[in-house]
């Protein structure tokens, strides 16, 4: 197998989207000729077995997280954020069965991100991916006080990729694309995202649009009764958050 010349763009809240994205999207196929783009619909998404917190989350963060990790592991290709400008065409994947990129290490809600999911790639039905789907909905409801970033985003894929690849040290099937190729600039620097970066394919703007006055920063609480409820189910396979490595 391998993984397949498409973008995925996953189009959640009501808004149209973003002229800037539109432009970029041109771009992106202007570099990447035989490559494709296919745009989601929250009605257009595969079954999920994370389909219970993707309900329960009103932040569209935590949905954005969710579904992108449900829709790699059914519909391989590269999942792209809406903030990601293209520099140049795609590093080849030849080889590759699943990909992230690495980050500068920076500060965000008392933990360091080093890994991003802005952009992501995946075979259909990748192992990593099934564990990563596997933990994601008892490592949310067992950091339910914690932001995105933590709950659902960089800091829970990061921590589970960790965990993967001392299980698999030999064949853990995962790609680390270094800093400069997606993410040249962290967010304190996003000013500089527009700027020529050499040896970067694409550039990460941290556009952030799921962070708003009506979200309380990404830390919007679902509904606290349901999601009691919601752990008293899952307390027989639930693990241990606070044990895993910290990033």
């Amino acid at each position: 197998m391998a993984i397949p010349r498409v973008f995925h763009r996953l189009h959640l809240g009501n808004g149209p989207v973003h002229r800037q994205t539109l432009q970029w999207d041109e771009e992106l196929l202007k570099l990447n000729p035989d490559w494709k783009i296919r745009y989601w619909r929250p009605k257009d998404l595969p079954p999920m077995r994370n389909r219970e917190i993707y309900e329960l989350s009103k932040n569209i963060g935590h949905r954005s997280d969710i579904a992108r990790y449900e829709l790699l592991y059914q519909e391989p290709g590269v999942y792209c954020d809406w903030d990601l400008d293209p520099r140049a065409p795609m590093p080849s994947l030849d080889g590759v069965s699943a990909f992230a990129g690495s980050i500068r290490p920076f500060a965000y809600g008392g933990i360091n991100i080093q890994t991003e999911i802005a952009i992501l790639g995946a075979e259909a039905g990748h192992p990593f991916y099934e564990y990563l789907l596997d933990n994601l909905t008892p490592w949310f409801f067992l950091n339910i006080n914690h932001d995105a970033a933590r709950r659902t985003g960089p800091h829970f894929f990061h921590t589970m990729l960790e965990e993967w690849m001392l299980l698999h040290p030999t064949d853990h099937g995962v790609i680390l694309f270094p800093p400069p190729v997606f993410y040249p600039v962290i967010p304190d620097e996003r000013a500089n995202a527009w700027k020529p970066h050499h040896g970067s394919c694409m550039v990460h703007h941290f556009w952030a649009t799921w962070i708003n006055g009506a979200t309380n920063g990404g830390r919007q609480m679902v509904d606290e009764t349901i999601a009691r409820a919601a752990m008293r189910r899952l307390l027989g396979f639930s693990r241990d958050a606070t044990s895993s490595t910290s990033i």
